[in-house]
């Protein structure tokens, strides 16, 4: 069962945009490399930079956390202006990925096949996702 957190547990990444806002994303994880527990639902965190006010905080509903999963990574996409604004966060154990947008104060998870490596194309191992890219 989680509980509601009020502060910040476990921080992988955090990304600054054009708009003078930090972006944090917080797993809600603790022991993540040994033995994982998801103490709290992982949660957006938004500061403005100059103020170090919390501007913003969005948790993750609990259909979005996954048995073994862990929200490790994010990148914000700014297209018009500092309100319509989406960033995008991975489950990097359960190959999905979150879509918030600021605007609507929603998220949406996304969940596909094509998200998995493909066994047939090659022997490997896959351990996570780590990193995200955003082409315009």
């Amino acid at each position: 069962m989680l509980r509601t957190c009020d502060g910040i547990t476990s921080v992988f990444r955090v990304q600054a945009d054009s708009c003078g806002r930090l972006w944090v994303l917080d797993s809600g994880q603790i022991h993540v490399t040994v033995d994982p527990k998801q103490i709290c639902h992982p949660q957006l965190l938004i500061f403005d930079l100059e103020t170090d006010e919390l501007l913003t905080r969005y948790v993750l509903p609990a259909e979005f956390i996954k048995e073994n999963g862990l929200y490790s990574n994010i990148i914000v996409d700014i297209r018009d202006d500092c309100e319509n604004v989406h960033a995008y966060l991975t489950d990097v154990w359960r190959f999905g990925l979150v879509v918030f947008s600021l605007k609507k104060m929603k998220a949406w998870l996304i969940n596909d096949h094509l998200f998995f490596p493909d066994p047939l194309a090659a022997a490997y191992k896959v351990y996570s996702i780590v990193y995200l890219a955003l082409t315009l």
